[in-house]
């Protein structure tokens, strides 16, 4: 009866463990991240290999930003279309990255789009040089690599 009993509590709490950990669509995703005009179906069979901004999502809303070869961690949270995102430099000085109309492409099923739609902006962090290409309203692209 007791090892019953110790059976019962190890399968909840290993239940418990596994059901504690949040996941979603986009964790263990690796999304390279680029701009787009948006023109027809243009992005029906796109594919890109292009390494140069890379959102590494993982369990528990963990996110890391790779730019430039300097990886910035962060957190996620994927609420209906809306994708946020806040990452820390090696300052630890924080940056949040807002994109609306997130979803996955209806014919391609590597490619998220959705747009660039606010960002809090540091002069000192990290990120800095690359938000300031980005405007706000733009139209994006996040395909699936491995």
């Amino acid at each position: 009866m007791k090892k019953l009993c110790i059976a019962l509590i190890l399968s909840v709490a290993f239940l418990l463990n596994g059901c504690s950990s949040e996941a979603n669509e986009l964790t263990d995703k690796k999304l390279s991240v680029f701009t787009v005009i948006q023109i027809g179906n243009t992005l029906d069979d796109f594919s890109t290999n292009s390494a140069y901004l890379i959102f590494d999502f993982n369990k528990n809303n963990k996110v890391s930003i790779q730019y430039l070869g300097e990886s910035y961690p962060g957190s996620y949270k994927l609420n209906g279309t809306n994708l946020s995102i806040d990452v820390l430099d090696k300052d630890k000085n924080e940056v949040s990255l807002l994109f609306t109309d997130f979803k996955k492409h209806p014919k391609n099923e590597k490619l998220y789009t959705g747009i660039f739609s606010d960002f809090t902006h540091l002069e000192n962090h990290g990120l800095n040089i690359l938000l300031r290409n980005y405007s706000g309203n733009e139209y994006m692209g996040f395909y699936e690599v491995e």
